[in-house]
């Protein structure tokens, strides 16, 4: 699963996020994933619930 969600962050379109990524699992995988940094920041400008979660694991741009 987590290799599934790093993915569909990283390269998935829109359509593909709001079909396949659950929101809690998201917020529970979050912290293990390994996404650009850049994405990262994106995503939790837009989902201020993963923003306190600063454990996420952030890939190298």
């Amino acid at each position: 699963m987590k290799l599934a969600y790093q993915a569909i962050i990283s390269e998935g379109t829109v359509e593909q996020q709001c079909r396949y990524l659950n929101k809690a699992l998201l917020t529970s995988v979050w912290p293990h994933l390994s996404v650009p940094a850049q994405a990262a920041r994106q995503w939790q400008e837009r989902f201020p619930e993963l923003r306190g979660n600063l454990r996420a694991k952030l890939a190298a741009c």
